[in-house]
């Protein structure tokens, strides 16, 4: 890892500081890696790894404005309910300074939080010269762009059948085509009608969606979490 020229006490620090209790206190006998398996469901070598990432999140977190993946989330929020650990054996003592969870609320904030996201994967690589492992650090996904109007297939496939549709009743009624040509028409207007409320649909969805290789974890915070001594107040406080 590149630490030997920076922060490497700092990281020392982390390496040995206890998540679930106060150093020099006993250890619990359902600690903090038992518990992550217990609330997440994970199995002991995914929550061993998780732990250990997250110590890693912290490092970063020290050095400047971070978001975390939904895995990392999990650990965060779970170290947060230890309130004397995080308070002030991680802020007080081993920071010096506070680390709060801010969730994200806005089509806005979740934007700017999948940027930061992108960012705290390229300081992970530069920090500890190595690729984050991508079942803890999903990688950033393109979003996934909608066609412009006129261009979707299932738009001019319903169009394509509608004017067959057109051509059908006209040849089978000549003296009611006005007629048939009426109800054609009205067909056409709710294909039309209907394509929009879809359109409508899928931009809500795009909209209230989290990108950046954030899915489930956490409680909501996982995409628009943020950290950093210049970071507002949070779900878990800080120390103080």
């Amino acid at each position: 890892m590149a630490l030997h020229n920076r922060e490497p006490a700092l990281w020392a620090k982390l390496v040995a500081l206890p998540l679930d209790r106060l150093a020099g206190e006993p250890a619990p006998e359902f600690d903090f890696v038992k518990r992550l398996m217990r609330e997440e469901g994970w199995d002991y070598a995914t929550a061993i790894r998780v732990s250990a990432e997250y110590r890693r999140f912290l490092l970063l977190a020290a050095l400047g404005p971070v978001s975390p993946s939904p895995r990392i989330d999990a650990a965060w929020h779970l170290h947060l309910t230890y309130t004397r650990a995080y308070n002030i054996g991680l802020c007080e003592r081993t920071l010096g300074h506070t680390l709060d969870h801010a969730p994200s609320g806005s089509a806005g904030e979740t934007a700017h939080y999948e940027s930061v996201y992108e960012d705290t994967l390229n300081r992970y690589l530069a920090l500890f010269e190595e690729e984050p492992p991508a079942d803890i650090w999903p990688p950033v996904k393109p979003h996934i762009r909608a066609a412009k109007p006129g261009g979707k297939p299932w738009s001019s496939a319903r169009i394509a059948c509608s004017l067959a549709l057109v051509l059908m009743l006209g040849f089978l009624a000549k003296p009611g085509f006005a007629i048939f040509l009426t109800i054609v028409f009205l067909l056409l207007a709710a294909s039309v009608a209907h394509a929009m409320s879809d359109e409508g649909k899928k931009r809500r969805a795009d909209g209230s969606s989290c990108g950046g290789g954030c899915g489930s974890g956490g409680d909501g915070g996982s995409c628009g979490s943020s950290c950093g001594s210049g970071c507002g107040g949070g779900c878990g406080g800080g120390c103080g």
